[in-house]
């Protein structure tokens, strides 16, 4: 039996429902690892596949360019 921690990190499911494992990663550069705050994955998105779609929630820090005044 698998327990909650388990459930959000298999992201392959066999056809017989038998086996599951965590064979799919998001890569993130090294400079953008500080935005990541959370990656899970969608178990009840009908994809007609044995993989489940990952989610990432990412924090952006947007710079705002001053103008110069003429």
């Amino acid at each position: 039996m698998t327990g909650t921690w388990d459930i959000h990190n298999v992201t392959w499911r066999s056809n017989d429902n038998k086996i599951s494992n965590h064979v799919d990663y998001m890569l993130v550069d090294g400079r953008h690892c500080t935005n990541v705050c959370d990656v899970r994955n969608m178990r009840g998105a009908e994809i007609e596949s044995g993989h489940f779609l990952m989610r990432a929630k990412i924090r952006f820090k947007i710079k705002r360019r001053l103008r110069k005044v003429k």
